[in-house]
């Protein structure tokens, strides 16, 4: 198990978890969360369950930030790379400095566009030729400032409060940071962990990270290389589906969408980002998502809000 830097939770040895007391609290949280969902409309529902989730379960985005980027460098080591790269001070102003990370990013993606003019069919070919400047936006995430990883981390915690035993589907995960929190903070939530994404290299960093955290865990890694193909679930049930920047990247997302739910166990949680996303944008190939929501509810899930600007649906057995 990879050693976590100082100023890492951990157990307590003066006798209880630290963990275990912000699930505790966490519950009691949930209970009022419950009551606020009868009374209040859906804005400052929205806001108090964020304000509740960050007080009573805080995460430090940049430490965990850091956790990521020295857990790299040991990837680097044991895949033959020159680890000694990662410190070079362009390469960190590019992590911390994230106008400058945007505006390269998204220039080498209108590069690629005017290039490759059928890049639509070609989708993996069109990620693996910037796969590197991908992971470099990965990294850069909880560098952003406060509240920039709200989306991937805070649906976790909530699900970990409110489930007794978390069994994962992370569809399109990037970097998991969601998943690596908890494995750093409360591992014995975590039962089972399945991660679909494409065969790159951020891909091989983040199955390096969470089988150095959770050696003894069931965690599955299904790598595709094709962005429209959807890879054999067999017979696992989840209940956690998140799905976070996928739907847009592919041209059936409703087909997509329903083979995930197909997965779901009878009482599941999902979050999904599912709002529209505007007028075609270079890779958005299909940015209209909102008539999704319809088909998640007909698979008896309830709309309850959003949980770090994702859509949450809950179905209850």
């Amino acid at each position: 198990m990879g050693a976590a830097p100082a100023g890492a939770r951990g157990p307590s040895r003066e006798g209880r978890d630290e963990s275990t007391e912000d699930l505790e609290t966490m519950d009691v949280a949930t209970g009022l969360l419950s009551r606020a969902r009868r009374m209040l409309p859906e804005g400052p529902k929205a806001l108090l369950r964020r304000f509740l989730v960050r007080k009573v379960a805080p995460y430090d985005e940049h430490e965990l930030g850091v956790y990521v980027l020295q857990r790299a460098e040991e990837f680097c080591k044991g895949r033959g790379g020159h680890p000694e790269a990662l410190q070079a001070v362009r390469l960190r102003k590019s992590i911390l400095r994230q106008r400058h990370l945007e505006h390269t990013s998204e220039a080498h993606q209108y590069l690629q566009t005017a290039f490759m003019p059928d890049y639509e069919q070609s989708l993996f070919e069109y990620y693996q030729q910037q796969q590197f400047l991908m992971l470099l936006a990965f990294l850069g995430y909880p560098f952003r400032g406060p509240g920039c990883l709200c989306s991937h981390v805070d649906p976790f915690l909530v699900a970990s409060s409110r489930l007794p035993g978390i069994r994962a589907l992370d569809y399109g995960a990037g970097i998991p940071y969601g998943l690596i929190h908890l494995l750093r903070t409360c591992p014995e939530k975590i039962e089972s962990i399945t991660i679909v994404d494409l065969d790159l290299v951020h891909t091989e960093l983040s199955e390096y990270i969470l089988s150095q955290l959770a050696p003894d865990k069931e965690i599955t890694f299904l790598r595709i290389t094709d962005a429209e193909s959807v890879p054999d679930l067999g017979g696992r049930a989840f209940n956690l589906i998140y799905g976070k920047d996928i739907f847009e990247h592919v041209h059936d997302p409703e087909r997509l969408l329903r083979v995930m739910l197909d997965r779901a166990a009878p009482s599941c949680l999902a979050y999904f980002d599912i709002r529209d996303h505007g007028a075609k944008y270079l890779q958005h190939v299909h940015p209209q998502l909102s008539h999704l929501s319809r088909v998640v509810c007909e698979r008896s899930f309830k709309s309850d809000g959003q949980v770090g600007g994702l859509s949450e649906f809950v179905r209850n057995a």
